[in-house]
């Protein structure tokens, strides 16, 4: 088991929705896909046959769903799946955006905002406010370098 990538999606969409969304972005079968708001008892024996799992919490603010992707495939899978594509057609699929944590920034605040669409853009989030229970996301603009944060 390995946990992919933690994404905010913008809208609230049912669990069924999202296993379909997630399924035809990652080009795989609905049924290799489940989307679970608890975690289940027997966690992770009750995956066996998934491909991907998607455990979603709620958010508020600029998004409305918190979910933790975890794929349980080949490792080295993992680093073949193109993030940028694949968060693209989710987002496509949903119909709403998509926030990743943009891995090549050093700011941990600064996420890509997939559009339903469009290109992605880069945008910063407040910190404080992630840190709520549920996470209330807050997209303060565009992402600023780390210098830029500091002035």
């Amino acid at each position: 088991m390995t946990i992919w990538r933690t994404v905010f999606v913008e809208a609230e969409v049912d669990i069924a929705t999202l296993a379909r969304g997630l399924a035809g972005a990652l080009d795989v079968g609905a049924a290799q896909v489940a989307a679970v708001t608890d975690t289940p008892d027997g966690w992770p024996a009750w995956v066996e046959g998934y491909e991907v799992v998607a455990e979603i919490r709620p958010a508020c603010g600029a998004a409305r769903l918190l979910a933790t992707l975890f794929l349980f495939c080949d490792p080295a899978a993992v680093e073949r799946v193109d993030d940028r594509a694949m968060m693209q057609a989710l987002a496509d699929r949903l119909g709403c955006a998509v926030l990743l944590p943009d891995e090549a920034d050093t700011d941990p605040f600064n996420y890509l905002r997939f559009r339903p669409g469009s290109a992605a853009d880069r945008v910063s989030l407040d910190p404080d406010a992630l840190d709520e229970d549920p996470p209330h996301v807050v997209v303060l603009g565009p992402a600023r370098s780390p210098a830029e944060a500091a002035a």
